[in-house]
């Protein structure tokens, strides 16, 4: 199902779930829904931000905004020119979110060698782990997951690329990518 269809469902199914229903209703039986607060990437070659595709402006980083889970639709797609992602989470007695991350193409065309790629999963300002460090090709499938997430927390995960580019003369390049979600009871 290509992914524009996928988030086009899952934002349906936020909308319709966050829609009051009038009159009284019956107590809900308690689901986890998890929230994930907007997705925002930044890129900058040399210190300096770079336009995304198409020279539009780097967005507001780091991201505000809001997308809601449910057990129904437990994952989300998200992206921008630098890169795509999904987060994606597992019910069951134990909650486990798994995330997924591809550099675009044309991020993917600039950069000379290898990509030093580090990721964070942060419960507020404390840091909740490190997914590890890889040193691969950017054509790489950057993944990570994490089992016993709670509803207690603002989670942010933080992914952070360096690299040498191939623009102008050559130098530095980062691309700090960044989804922040909740998970909540309903």
């Amino acid at each position: 199902m290509p992914r524009v269809v996928v988030a086009l469902v899952a934002a349906i199914a936020c909308l319709i779930a966050a829609t009051p229903v009038g009159g009284a209703a019956a107590a809900a039986t308690k689901q986890p829904v998890v929230s994930v607060a907007g997705f925002s990437s930044v890129l900058t070659l040399d210190g300096r931000p770079v336009p995304t595709t198409g020279g539009v402006t780097p967005m507001v980083f780091p991201p505000s905004g809001n997308h809601a889970f449910t057990p129904q639709a437990p994952s989300w797609s998200f992206g921008d020119g630098n890169g795509s992602g999904t987060e994606q989470i597992t019910y069951g007695s134990t909650l486990t979110e798994a995330w997924g991350y591809q550099l675009s193409s044309s991020v993917r065309a600039i950069i000379v060698g290898n990509v030093t790629e580090n990721a964070d999963l942060y419960c507020g300002t404390s840091k909740v782990t490190n997914y590890g460090q890889h040193i691969v090709a950017p054509t790489y499938q950057f993944h990570g997951s994490r089992s016993g997430v709670t509803n207690g927390c603002s989670y942010r995960t933080i992914i952070y690329f360096a690299f040498r580019h191939n623009q102008g003369g050559g130098g530095s390049g980062t691309l700090t990518a960044q989804w922040n979600w909740v998970i909540t009871w309903v």
